[in-house]
């Protein structure tokens, strides 16, 4: 776990991670430009990323998957979409 962009971008090249949950509004770096820079390193561009986000409204989910994010989760997050976006349900 890390609590800001420029770290989870870090991790996510330094690890084996097939999945990241990224919360938008990190400090730094937020989570649009997280998203956004792992999908143009090849080590994670088909890494699976989940936004989390306490904003949901249609035009925040819209900007959310068009910077490179596979599902979109408004806070609080149930337990069921979670493991959902995961794909272990």
């Amino acid at each position: 776990m890390v609590y800001g962009g420029r770290e989870a971008i870090q991790a996510a090249l330094s690890g084996e991670f097939t999945c990241a949950v990224i919360d938008i509004g990190m400090p730094g770096i937020g989570g649009r430009e997280v998203a956004t820079a792992l999908r143009r390193f090849p080590k994670t561009k088909d890494m699976r990323l989940i936004a989390l986000s306490g904003w949901g409204t249609d035009a925040d989910i819209k900007k959310n998957l068009q910077a490179g994010f596979d599902v979109h989760l408004t806070k609080p997050v149930q337990h069921e979409a979670l493991l959902a976006a995961l794909k272990l349900q």
